[in-house]
């Protein structure tokens, strides 16, 4: 196949093709060729002997056969559109749940998505394909044990300021933001917003009031409109073209034949990194969180689009409380405080120039980086 046809094609739909209409047109196959002949063998053998029985009752049979016939060619043309439909069903079936149940996909549902709509969505689907006949889909449990990853961190971070949180790969950065929005919960000690402790909350009150925005930047295959309505549901088009506008967006989408009905893409591959980061902090300004988690939102971007994400992410940290993950120091230099991470332990605390003045950990990163420049 060309390469068009795997960009408009979802993967989940692919699957589904491998795994159930192949096996199905294989399985067809081989029961109608066997069962044809077993047929054809039997209809000889029963006419022959109702021939040799009588010859007039042989022949009113055959008169009456074409009254038999005709239903049977209806049921099978019924039968034929009711398989057609289970394949289609399964496919978006299927094509939905590897949108969902990745990380990407499982973390924006969980950030932005309505739980309740989520299981309207796929018991109303899974309903459809029960009721034209077979369907039973099993998930099975999954564990995660990393051992300790954190080991006595303490710090705060004030309401309305921004906290940056820096260090070498694997020190723990993302699983701070993922403690913070629940995400795990911690296994001693507590993460505390408003001296509420975060397990004492309303999960669905707490993800409300949290913003996330990853360097993945996860897109569903359907509509920008869609896609922005995933954080808030009743939106406006004057919400959205507004969002859009802070967040750098909507002169390119005002360049799309379909403006806010263009499809994205499965994971948004329709649109370039740049675009796919500001059209999720679009969404993110449209659900309007008190608590923002930035998670190397400008990682892997070009200098042009970096500007531009950078130029939204001001507006979407404007008077809230911020998390920032960062890789390149550069673009944290104005937090108001910078908490320095290590194999899970805090080496630093303190603005940039504090930090760069103690020549300790932060000062070597942020060194090698501008040598790097």
């Amino acid at each position: 196949q060309s390469i068009a046809f795997f960009t408009r094609t979802q993967t989940g739909a692919l699957i589904s093709r491998i795994n159930s209409d192949v096996i199905g047109a294989q399985q067809a196959f081989t029961t109608t060729l066997s069962g044809l002949v077993s047929n054809v063998l039997s209809l000889i053998l029963v006419v022959g002997t109702m021939l040799f029985l009588s010859w007039q009752i042989t022949i009113f049979s055959l008169i009456l056969l074409p009254v038999f016939i005709i239903p049977t060619k209806w049921v099978g043309r019924r039968l034929q559109k009711l398989t057609r439909d289970s394949f289609n069903l399964n496919a978006e079936m299927s094509a939905t749940m590897t949108e969902r149940f990745n990380v990407s996909g499982a973390l924006l549902v969980s950030l932005y998505g309505d739980m309740k709509e989520e299981g309207n969505y796929f018991s109303t689907r899974a309903r459809k394909v029960a009721n034209i006949g077979i369907s039973i889909a099993m998930l099975n449990r999954v564990f995660i044990d990393s051992g300790e990853i954190l080991k006595g961190i303490s710090f705060e971070v004030p309401a309305g300021t921004m906290t940056a949180l820096v260090g070498p790969s694997g020190a723990g950065k993302t699983t701070i933001s993922a403690l913070v929005s629940r995400l795990y919960d911690v296994t001693g000690g507590e993460i505390k917003i408003g001296g509420t402790d975060v397990r004492d909350l309303q999960l669905t009150s707490l993800r409300e009031a949290i913003g996330v925005v990853t360097q993945d930047a996860h897109m569903f295959h359907d509509s920008i409109a869609a896609n922005l309505r995933y954080a808030k549901a009743d939106a406006s088009e004057s919400e959205m073209i507004e969002a859009c506008k802070s967040a750098q967006i909507w002169e390119m989408i005002q360049t799309l034949p379909n403006g806010f009905d263009t499809v994205v893409g499965e994971r948004g591959h329709r649109l370039s990194g740049g675009e796919k980061q500001r059209l999720a902090i679009a969404r993110l300004l449209l659900k309007a969180p008190r608590i923002v988690i930035l998670d190397e939102a400008t990682a892997h971007l070009d200098s042009e689009n970096e500007a531009l994400v950078q130029e939204a992410l001001s507006t979407a940290l404007k008077n809230r409380t911020s998390i920032v993950i960062a890789h390149r120091l550069s673009t944290v230099r104005a937090a108001d405080q910078i908490v320095v991470l290590n194999d899970g332990i805090i080496e630093g605390k303190g603005r940039h120039d504090e930090l760069l003045a103690q020549n300790g950990l932060y000062a070597d990163l942020y060194q090698r980086q501008s040598f790097a420049l």
